[in-house]
């Protein structure tokens, strides 16, 4: 236990004190342990309670080695967050539309566009529509869209959003097709910019 980071040294032992006091099969345990050179590395350890006698336990455990694995997954744990930072600091949302279900994947900046509560989920496509674009550009949009996906070409416009609070906000989107691997429309990905700000300076210009 010396050997384990101090952060994990708990988890580990009351895992262990659990698989010996217990009569449950096994665990699985992440954890980082100092190699000679001063290195810390991630383990991954399956610890099977063998259970030889009602008092006597033994353990069984299979070690390996997930410090590449957990570098990689700390790599896209940062450049996730450093994405949703700079979505949040330049007001883009982005958005993925996936052909097939016609359903949406919004990240947390486009909730905080439309100001919606992102635990309800994004709303389909046509609850969109009726409820959180302005009334006078839903047609239009319905109808941008539609043409761009019967043609498999990028979509892009600028057009009012509303809000819960029935305040109005300028947006802009612009999303690309991906195609798969038959060359079918598989989903567009986008970005919605708030252009609220630019569209008042450029009203009272």
């Amino acid at each position: 236990l010396d050997l384990i980071h101090e952060e994990d040294r708990p988890k580990v032992r009351a895992a262990l004190d659990t698989l010996l006091e217990s009569t449950m099969a096994s665990q699985l345990l992440e954890y980082r342990v100092r190699q000679k050179d001063g290195d810390w590395i991630w383990l991954e350890a399956c610890a099977t309670n063998l259970l030889d006698t009602p008092d006597v336990h033994s353990l069984s455990l299979r070690i390996s080695d997930i410090t590449k694995r957990k570098q990689q997954e700390l790599h896209l744990q940062r450049m996730s967050q450093l994405l949703l930072e700079s979505q949040k600091v330049s007001h883009f949302g982005s958005f993925e539309f996936v052909a097939a279900t016609q359903e949406t994947i919004w990240s947390d900046e486009e909730y905080r566009i439309y100001a919606i509560d992102p635990a309800n989920g994004s709303p389909p496509y046509e609850q969109m529509l009726e409820h959180h674009i302005h009334p006078e550009d839903a047609e239009l949009l319905d109808r941008t869209f539609r043409e761009a996906f019967a043609k498999g070409g990028v979509y892009e416009l600028e057009h009012r959003i509303v809000r819960p609070d029935s305040s109005v906000r300028f947006v802009r989107d612009i999303a690309h097709p991906y195609l798969d691997n038959d060359g079918r429309l598989y989903k567009y990905i986008g970005t919605t910019h708030d252009v609220t700000e630019r569209r008042e300076l450029e009203a009272h210009l």
